[in-house]
């Protein structure tokens, strides 16, 4: 069985940072990184000095959940770290943003996390903490 670390929102920012960083963490066999721009994935994948997986998905697209999790179950893993780092902000006044985007904005930065660690629960570590 693998031990992995899953990192969102690993194209840039801080969930990049996490990603290049992942082996200070803990010991890994492998960082599933997760975003959506498959071009930076594979950057980091090339760049890194640790097995990446580059995993592509839109976390703004509610049947992400359901690829992440026909992933997790197809393969025979150990999920030692996760790091919920994807999202996304506009930089204006609420009542300037439509109502779709400012619940979309709420559903990728809540809710889609919080399925993410669901789908995680049964392929954590039990030996670790947090």
């Amino acid at each position: 069985m693998k031990r992995i670390a899953v990192i969102t929102g690993a194209s840039s920012g801080m969930g990049r940072r996490f990603a290049e960083t992942a082996n200070e963490f803990g010991q890994f066999d492998e960082i599933w990184a997760v975003a959506r721009r498959e071009d930076k994935l594979k950057e980091l994948s090339a760049s890194a000095p640790f097995p990446v997986k580059p995993v592509t998905m839109d976390l703004s697209d509610p049947a992400s959940a359901a690829k992440y999790e026909a992933l997790l179950k197809k393969t025979d893993v150990e999920v030692g770290l996760l790091v919920n780092a994807s999202g996304f902000g506009k930089f204006q006044a609420v009542m300037d943003v439509p109502a779709e985007e400012n619940l979309n904005m709420i559903d990728v930065t809540c809710s889609r996390h919080f399925r993410f660690r669901l789908e995680v629960g049964a392929s954590c570590s039990t030996a670790s903490s947090g």
